[in-house]
């Protein structure tokens, strides 16, 4: 946003030697790559003091400017750098003797605050210098702190070392988060590894067709084991071994399925003892769903696979009339 440059006021003086460096590239590149950030209450500078200053001086009417509400929460201040991250004593600086000193002219010492904001400070606006309006220079010796060459050279080494112990902050912060992904990515493995239920998955399968493997295919993640229960039952179109031979031909590249028989159909049986060990019994057959609930069975009610060839009964039917 560009906005004229009367409706901001400095918060801190600034140092003579950054501002002569600061304008000089300024000047050299003829744009401005950044805004000033100000509280839109009241026009505070809160980040680029020494940006307007050169601004004031070269008597820029207009400048870019973020304004941001500097009561919100999430915009803090701070002293150092490091309490972007941790507060471990009190800090000195506040909300309040920010806007205090602000309104009242009664600036900081160069680089006193700190300020955090929810965003990237570094947006790139690259307005060029040409299209703000212009009127006389301004003489802002008021605004510039009483130091010397050697103490702006202290303070710039005093920023740095800033810097590096925030650098080492963020290297803590992400070991921290470094092994709390491992952790969380360890309790994700150890869950996966908890054994999920083992299914029972009994029929005719007379004989064994499309419509039963892809049955087998949809419920093949929710299951550690599916047990396929192979019942005996008339016509007999393939023997119990024959049909379970079909089975492995299709499903042998996988490690989970097991394979019982049964010289019954399974609503006939009558010692339930003689049944695997599951946790729930999934088939597509109304009376196998009934059966097991009735002897206290849990079940899942599986839709029959449609559009993938014969059904059984039909199969049955064909050899039947194929052999009479």
């Amino acid at each position: 946003m560009i906005v004229p440059i009367d409706r901001l006021k400095p918060l801190e003086k600034v140092f003579r030697y950054h501002l002569k460096n600061l304008s000089e590239m300024i000047l050299k590149e003829g744009i401005v790559q950044t805004p000033i950030i100000a509280d839109k209450k009241h026009g505070i500078v809160l980040d680029g003091s020494h940006r307007y200053i050169f601004f004031l001086m070269n008597g820029f009417k207009e400048v870019p400017v973020k304004f941001v509400d500097y009561e919100d929460e999430h915009i803090r201040v701070g002293s150092r750098l490091i309490h972007r991250h941790l507060v471990q004593e009190k800090i000195k600086i506040s909300k309040k003797e920010v806007v205090r000193r602000g309104l009242k002219g009664d600036l900081f010492y160069p680089r006193t605050t700190r300020h955090f904001f929810p965003f990237r400070k570094n947006e790139r606006i690259n307005v060029p210098l040409d299209s703000l309006k212009k009127g006389r220079n301004i003489d802002v010796e008021s605004f510039i702190a009483n130091s010397t060459f050697q103490d702006e050279i202290d303070h710039n080494q005093k920023y740095l070392s800033e810097i590096e112990k925030e650098f080492d902050e963020l290297i803590r912060y992400m070991e921290e988060i470094r092994q709390t992904k491992n952790y969380l990515k360890t309790q994700i493995l150890m869950m996966q590894e908890e054994s999920k239920p083992v299914a029972f998955f009994p029929g005719k399968f007379q004989p064994v067709h499309m419509g039963h493997i892809t049955s087998l295919m949809r419920i093949f993640d929710d299951y550690d084991k599916i047990i396929i229960g192979i019942t005996s039952d008339s016509p007999n179109v393939l023997s119990l071994n024959e049909r379970k031979e079909v089975f492995e031909s299709v499903l042998s590249r996988f490690n989970k399925f097991e394979y019982v028989f049964f010289d019954t159909a399974l609503v006939d049986i009558k010692d339930k003892t003689i049944l695997p060990q599951f946790d729930i019994c999934v088939s597509g057959n109304q009376a196998v769903i009934d059966f097991m609930e009735k002897n206290n069975f849990k079940t899942r009610s599986l839709d029959r696979s449609e559009g993938v060839g014969y059904s059984g009964t039909e199969i049955r039917s064909i050899s039947e009339n194929k052999n009479p």
